[in-house]
């Protein structure tokens, strides 16, 4: 890590922890009426720290392929946003909010389309916690979606070595099924120190 960086002792990961929280409820609220359905989420592990070696050590950062949602924002805080999927919980997640009943073995357009919502819903829900924190309106990218590499590849930002990583684990639950993904926030130096600045002093 770099000197500077913030520790991330408990209080930190537990201020975080409850801002992600916070985000993902309000994700998980949206997509319930969405699809008029109820979806749990939860979000047992926060992660926080420098660069591609702590994204790497989390489910998105794995060579398996993914189906993995991105979104860029800029403002006071700036950086990536990444939700990550397991292809096989990809697969099952747009089967599943499709309400087919058939095993999905491909990722078609139809289902590209509902995970892409899915995800812009889920990173919305937790940027604009961030947003209400720091009280910036931020900018968004268009989100995009990508099934064709390890996550890694498409969350991290290519112009910056070391960019600051906090990772999420989230936790869907979809008539009683357990499906598990991996938010990824790549932020620009200097951004986590900002974000953290306003969080420990509301927590």
């Amino acid at each position: 890590m770099t000197n500077d960086f913030p520790t991330p002792d408990s209080d930190v990961i537990d201020a975080l922890t409850e801002l992600v929280n916070i985000g993902v409820g309000r994700a998980a609220a949206a997509l319930s009426e969405l699809i008029g359905e109820r979806i749990e989420l939860s979000v047992p592990h926060v992660r926080l720290g420098v660069g591609d070696a702590e994204l790497s050590a989390g489910a998105a950062g794995s060579d398996a392929p993914a189906t993995v949602v991105t979104q860029d924002f800029r403002g006071r805080i700036s950086g990536r946003a990444g939700l990550a999927f397991p292809q096989p919980s990809a697969l099952k997640l747009g089967g599943l909010l499709t309400g087919g009943h058939l095993e999905c073995t491909e990722l078609d357009a139809e289902l590209s389309g509902i995970l892409l919502e899915v995800g812009n819903i889920v990173l919305n829900g937790l940027l604009g916690s961030f947003s209400n924190v720091t009280g910036d309106d931020l900018e968004y990218s268009l989100p995009a979606l990508f099934d064709d590499q390890p996550a890694q590849a498409r969350v991290m930002l290519a112009t910056e070595a070391e960019t600051e990583v906090l990772i999420a684990d989230v936790e869907f639950g979809v008539r009683h099924s357990e499906i598990s993904g991996t938010i990824s926030i790549v932020f620009s130096g200097g951004c986590v120190r900002t974000l953290l600045s306003e969080v420990l002093q509301t927590a």
